[in-house]
């Protein structure tokens, strides 16, 4: 595995496998490994753009974002797809009590919201869409606009 892109460490701990939960594929799952210096976690096989496109095409934002305005007016308080976001928030509880917490790919900083409130860790994100990320800052969180591959 390559060198760490935060630390430069080459010392990775296997985390755990996560299956494609979305479409629903049986025989395909990925491994997350986290750095053992700096905690840095690291899906592999990373996904690759063909695959980011299909999991998050334009319409997902939109769909998300009123999603995300009907849960914050009360309309979606028990919502299947918000369970989701909790059970995120469960995981990483787990194993990350207190901290500084990088979400890279944050979307609309729904985990980081829950993260900084509920924990009161230092939360920032990483987001390649520049409307999310706009939304993000409106929220008051800390994110920056860019892809961790290429930055």
């Amino acid at each position: 595995m390559d060198l760490c892109p935060i630390c430069s460490a080459l010392d990775w701990d296997y985390f755990c496998t996560v299956p494609d939960r979305l479409r629903k594929i049986l025989d395909r799952s990925w491994e997350i490994y986290r750095c053992r210096s700096c905690g840095l976690g690291r899906t592999i096989p990373a996904p690759n753009e063909e695959d980011l496109l299909e999991y998050y095409p334009p319409s997902y934002w939109g769909d998300v974002l009123k999603t995300i305005d009907k849960f914050q007016t009360g309309q979606l308080v028990s919502s299947r797809s918000w369970r989701q976001e909790l059970e995120k928030v469960s995981l990483v509880e787990r194993f990350i009590s207190r901290g500084r917490i990088l979400d890279v790919g944050c979307g609309d900083g729904t985990l980081m919201e829950y993260l900084k409130e509920k924990q009161k860790n230092d939360v920032r994100g990483l987001e390649p869409q520049k409307n999310l990320v706009q939304k993000c800052i409106s929220k008051g969180l800390s994110v920056i606009e860019g892809d961790a591959e290429r930055e």
